[in-house]
């Protein structure tokens, strides 16, 4: 009788003690060393998020210059923050492909630049896609939604202001490139959404690629200018408008 009460002490103990440290063993001989297991999520995340098809990316940060464009209670101008946040958007697209995405900005510092002038360097640097940042303008935005607006149907229409009407021909892509702007963003704002309009908008004007408007905030709102003091606030949102690229990327 003790004898078989030693075997079972025995069966116990291999049971809780040592096979449970098969199925890690075996899976390592199948997936590799310890440490690659380790660190394969990480690596699939990052190839998860890499951009395969766009390499070349033109952002337009919105107003300059002598164009403030519109401001907050406390003087924060839009001139200011697209321009922070094209910063940060570049850094986050540049982080995550390295040398092989090209980012090209419309504008740097505080330099005028009209729309011919926008358009010719997005269009000189052959960019696959074009995003326009902006801040929504107005009053009082405390409960009006944020805007997504891409061109009108459409093929260009012929005469002198032709160069303006190009980006229509894009009128597809820039449907889906508006989509997964909205789809990335949707409750980044708890207390507003995202809408998208078709229209002639300047900042599109012959823009020789598919691309799109976005109003990302409303500075006039004390809502959502208690958030752009802080540093992470922008490279949130630049980790948000780089999803939307990514998945964009994949419908190409």
């Amino acid at each position: 009788m003790k004898r078989y009460g030693l075997f079972a002490f025995v069966a116990i103990f291999s049971t809780i003690y040592i096979f449970p440290y098969a199925h890690p063993i075996e899976a390592r001989e199948e997936t590799g060393t310890e440490q690659e297991l380790q660190e394969e999520p990480l690596s699939f995340k990052a190839r998860k998020r890499e951009l395969f098809r766009i390499k070349r990316i033109a952002i337009d940060p919105g107003h300059g210059g002598r164009d403030f464009g519109a401001k907050s209670r406390n003087l924060f101008l839009e001139k200011e923050f697209t321009h922070r946040l094209a910063t940060a958007l570049k850094k986050t697209i540049e982080d995550q492909n390295g040398r092989r995405v090209s980012v090209i900005l419309t504008r740097t510092g505080r330099n005028d630049t009209d729309q011919y002038k926008r358009a010719f360097v997005a269009n000189s640097s052959e960019a696959h896609v074009y995003l326009s940042l902006h801040t929504a303008s107005g009053y009082d935005q405390s409960s009006r939604d944020l805007g997504i607006y891409i061109s009108e149907k459409g093929a260009p229409k012929a005469g002198s202001g032709s160069w303006k009407d190009v980006n229509s021909k894009y009128s597809a892509y820039n449907a889906v490139l508006a989509g997964m702007l909205r789809k990335n963003l949707k409750g980044f704002y708890g207390h507003k959404k995202f809408f998208i309009r078709r229209g002639k908008f300047i900042p599109l004007f012959g823009i020789d690629m598919p691309g799109a408007l976005i109003e990302v905030i409303a500075l006039n709102d004390p809502k959502d200018e208690l958030m752009i003091n802080g540093e992470e606030f922008y490279e949130r949102l630049a980790q948000l408008l780089y999803a939307a690229l990514v998945d964009y990327d994949k419908t190409l």
